[in-house]
């Protein structure tokens, strides 16, 4: 019998590591992204991969501050696509946002097979833990989506300059 633990930090898995129904996980996809494609932006009010990355970190480390049983936390939206947090030169800063991303990987894994009552509560929210793990993997496969269109736009505008 599968456990609830042992379906979410297996959704968790295979959304980040592979293998998916996407055939594409967010750690590969992220590997083949170089510094100059990840701080791209097309015309318009886009946001780049790089702070797409930023964002999806956000979340990740809203949920393990509830896993760790933090009540008080809140999530500037806005603030959570800022890439200078993670440093002020491009390259450094991609490389620190891959880095914490794995982190937050691992934190996750830990912290939800650990976790014995996922019907409790978020603080300050209208969900249980269960739904609001859920929604962090579905979090990353959308935002995983934008990336890999982002990239191919990049491609497709170096391409044609």
């Amino acid at each position: 019998m599968t456990t609830i633990p042992g379906m979410l930090t297996e959704g968790l898995k295979s959304e980040y590591e592979g293998p998916n129904w996407l055939c594409i996980p967010l750690k590969d996809t992220l590997a083949t992204i170089e510094t100059g494609k990840a701080f791209w932006k097309p015309h318009g009010n886009v946001h780049s991969i790089a702070a797409i990355v930023c964002h999806i970190i956000a979340w990740r480390q809203a949920l393990i501050k509830v896993l760790n049983g933090i009540e008080k936390w809140e999530l500037d939206q806005e603030a959570s696509f800022d890439t200078t947090a993670f440093g002020k030169e491009n390259d450094i800063a991609w490389s620190n946002i891959k880095a914490i991303l794995e982190k937050t990987q691992h934190e996750l894994l830990e912290l939800i097979s650990n976790t014995s009552s996922f019907e409790k509560t978020v603080p300050a929210r209208n969900y249980n833990y269960h739904f609001f793990i859920s929604g962090i993997v579905s979090h990353d496969t959308y935002h995983l989506g934008q990336i890999v269109i982002l990239a191919k736009q990049y491609d497709a505008h170096r391409n044609n300059n």
